[in-house]
């Protein structure tokens, strides 16, 4: 049984073509995807609808994240278990590159676990240094 397979099972997620394509780009790139990015990817072939349950389903059963950006729209990416209740990201607003930041200072984490919360998102927005390096290389050549 391949990953992408095997991570469904274990989720209890029957595999569909749908989902194991979709999990499958999420799992192959660094980088976040809206609901119409993957729609691109696959030359509008996905059903818009079926597409929407899939993702809500990968997320719901935390195999993929979701984040909503400084524009509003929401992101979908694959960030591999074991994965933190409470960790911020950043995103590259060039690339799109959604990367892991390190873990909240434990003082902040027992504040948060005080109050019941349902969602949180901690999103930083900027330019990585890949972007940077290749913006500064393309300046100084």
């Amino acid at each position: 049984m391949n990953k992408v397979a095997q991570l469904l099972h274990d989720k209890g997620i029957r595999s569909t073509t749908i989902r194991t394509d979709v999990l499958h780009l999420l799992m192959q790139s660094s980088r976040a995807y809206t609901h119409a990015d993957v729609e691109r990817v696959f030359s509008n072939a996905l059903d818009r609808v079926s597409l929407y349950r899939c993702l809500l389903t990968l997320t719901e059963a935390g195999i993929i994240q979701k984040l909503i950006d400084s524009r509003g729209h929401t992101l979908y990416f694959y960030a591999p278990p074991p994965t933190v209740a409470v960790k911020p990201h950043f995103k590259c607003s060039r690339c799109e590159t959604v990367l892991s930041l390190p873990e909240l200072p434990e003082v902040y984490l027992n504040a948060v676990r005080k109050y019941h919360i349902d969602t949180i998102q901690l999103l930083a927005e900027g330019t990585c240094d890949d972007c940077q390096n290749h913006r500064h290389n393309a300046i100084t050549h």
